[in-house]
C-alpha cells in the first residue's frame, strides 16, 4: 500500500481558516486598543447657568400656553404672576407695578369674556429682530413701540398666536417676553383694538 503524505495542518482547508481567524482576531484586537472603534467623544456639557436658545423657546412656549390659559377662564391672581414690570399692557401703555396690573385685570368683564368660550390657536415663537412683518399697520406700529418703550432687544421674544373668538372673529395677538438670566416673563401683549 502506497503512504499517504500528509499535509501540514495550516496548509489544510481547516488550517488556513484558523489561521485567518486568528489574524483577523489579533487585527481588531490592536485596532480596539488604539480606539479606533471607540465613539468620538460627545462635546462637553453646557456649563451650570447656561441655558441654550432651545430652552428659551420651549420655556417661552410653555409660558404663553399658561398666560392664554389663565386669560381664557379669567384666572387674575395667575395672570399677575406672570408679567414682568414694567409692562405694556394691551390699551398701549406702560404699567409700572403689579397692583396697576391687578386693577386693570379687576376692571375687566370677565363674565362676559368666558361666556364667549374663545380658543387660541398656531403659537408662533420669534426673537424680537426675527419677528415676520405683520399686516394690520397698526398692530405692527404697537409691536415697535411696545419693543422700543420695554427696551426689548436680540434675546427676547414674541409670541404671535391667532385668536378664535366667536364674537370678534378670527385675529392675532402678541405677547412679548423678557429673558433675564435664562428667565422668561411676560411683558407685553398687542392686541388689534376691538
Amino acid at each position: 500500500m502506497a503512504e499517504e503524505k500528509r499535509k501540514p495542518f495550516f496548509q489544510t482547508l481547516p488550517g488556513i481558516l484558523t489561521g485567518t481567524a486568528a489574524v483577523l482576531t489579533a487585527v481588531t484586537g490592536l485596532l480596539a486598543g488604539l480606539g479606533v472603534f471607540s465613539p468620538s467623544p460627545s462635546p462637553p456639557p453646557e456649563p451650570n447657568g447656561v441655558v441654550v436658545e432651545e430652552d428659551i423657546q420651549d420655556q417661552v412656549r410653555t409660558a404663553a400656553s399658561q398666560w392664554l390659559a389663565a386669560e381664557n377662564i379669567g384666572d387674575v391672581d395667575a395672570l399677575v404672576g406672570m408679567v414682568d414690570i414694567p409692562y405694556y399692557d394691551q390699551d398701549r401703555k406702560l404699567v409700572f407695578s403689579l397692583d396697576e396690573y391687578r386693577g386693570i385685570l379687576d376692571e375687566r368683564d370677565w363674565d362676559k369674556r368666558t361666556e364667549r368660550e374663545f380658543r387660541f390657536d398656531r403659537l408662533a415663537v420669534h426673537s424680537v429682530p426675527e419677528l415676520p412683518p405683520v399686516a394690520d399697520p397698526d398692530v405692527a406700529m404697537d409691536i415697535d413701540a411696545a419693543v422700543s418703550s420695554l427696551g426689548l432687544g436680540d434675546d427676547d421674544y414674541c409670541v404671535a398666536a391667532t385668536v378664535l373668538d366667536p364674537l370678534y372673529g378670527t385675529y392675532d395677538i402678541f405677547l412679548l417676553f423678557r429673558v433675564d438670566a435664562g428667565e422668561a416673563r411676560l411683558a407685553g401683549l398687542i392686541a388689534p383694538e376691538s
